[in-house]
């Protein structure tokens, strides 16, 4: 559902309350994620898109360079929320490569290139990004 904003609540306030509602919405799908990765990326963009055209409302008040600012950070967050769903995928798709492979013919060039090691590099470098974003008290 899109946002609301109240019959009697003054403008600045209604949206002040929209952008928190959004932003604590994405939060906590980030801290209890879904058993599938997409589904959850996938609804922390909605609640960003929503975000940003909450924002797109405020510019008169905030101004354009203001607005643009912050519609960069929120735009970004976006992208690394995804990248962190790509990786996942990526590494799934080696995985199962790497096993059809090795099934398929006996001797594997592609087992001997692709590691488990340089896998879970890939998995971490992903999350460590998406951690300082969402969680920057977390360890990686």
């Amino acid at each position: 559902m899109g946002f609301r904003l109240k019959l009697r609540e003054p403008l600045p306030d209604g949206l002040k309350r929209v952008f928190r509602e959004q932003i604590d919405s994405a939060l906590r799908l980030c801290q209890h994620p879904a058993r599938q990765r997409g589904v959850t990326v996938h609804e922390v963009r909605k609640h960003l898109k929503k975000l940003r055209a909450a924002m797109r409302l405020a510019v008169g008040e905030v101004g354009k360079n203001q607005h643009a600012r912050e519609d960069r950070c929120v735009r970004e967050i976006g992208r690394l929320v995804s990248d962190l769903r790509d990786a996942q995928v990526r590494l799934q798709t080696l995985i199962q490569l790497r096993e059809e492979t090795a099934n398929g013919s006996g001797e594997s060039h592609f087992a001997r290139i692709f590691t488990s090691a340089v896998s879970a590099d890939l998995l971490k470098r992903s999350r460590n990004r998406f951690r300082k974003v969402f969680m920057p008290g977390a360890s990686g």
